[in-house]
């Protein structure tokens, strides 16, 4: 399969997952095509702002998907092609932000942020409330250092939260090694 056909694949399953998640209350967060030959699975990563992703929303997105597939291809139109599996999931705690339309999605949560240099008294680990996002940047409030692992001495006292909001933190995407949805965000996810 080419790139080019397999891009317009990956359009097309987004488009649909996107409308079903939409027509059963669910935001699309992506969609992966995994695999080749016998062994193809399509992942769909699903998620509700006001409240954790159950296994009933991903069987009902399973199953609401595998119809709106069975309709297109009785349409003449074989989107995928042979067999396939769905595997629907939630984002999950620690899940990686990597694009824009995430950091537009998840603002609000705490996330936590890996730089490739210090940040102030922040260090080059710590916790903060995602406020928004592009392709550059991202910004953050309520930065504060990673709590201190139990029994851990290194670290000690630094896990209090600072008195009062911080200001407001731009980070250019170049100074961070990664952005993590952190385990103790607000609205809780369930691993499926």
């Amino acid at each position: 399969m080419t790139n080019q056909s397999n891009t317009a694949i990956l359009a097309r399953i987004n488009e649909l997952a996107i409308q079903v998640g939409s027509d059963l209350g669910l935001t699309v967060v992506n969609t992966r095509l995994i695999g080749q030959g016998k062994q193809k699975s399509l992942e769909i990563c699903i998620y509700r702002r006001e409240s954790a992703i159950s296994f009933a929303d991903c069987e009902a997105m399973s199953r609401c998907f595998e119809k709106t597939l069975e309709s297109e291809e009785a349409n003449g139109s074989e989107i995928i092609g042979g067999s396939f599996t769905i595997d629907v999931i939630s984002p999950g705690i620690d899940r990686k932000l990597t694009t824009a339309n995430e950091f537009v999605l998840f603002a609000g949560k705490e996330v936590r942020i890996l730089t490739k240099e210090k940040i102030g008294d922040l260090g080059t680990e710590f916790i903060a409330v995602l406020t928004s996002g592009d392709e550059q940047s991202i910004i953050v409030n309520q930065a504060h250092p990673l709590p201190a692992k139990k029994g851990s001495k290194k670290n000690s006292g630094i896990n209090k939260l600072p008195d009062g909001p911080t200001p407001e933190l731009t980070l250019s995407l170049s100074q961070l090694y990664g952005i993590y949805l952190w385990p103790g965000s607000n609205g809780g996810f369930k691993g499926i």
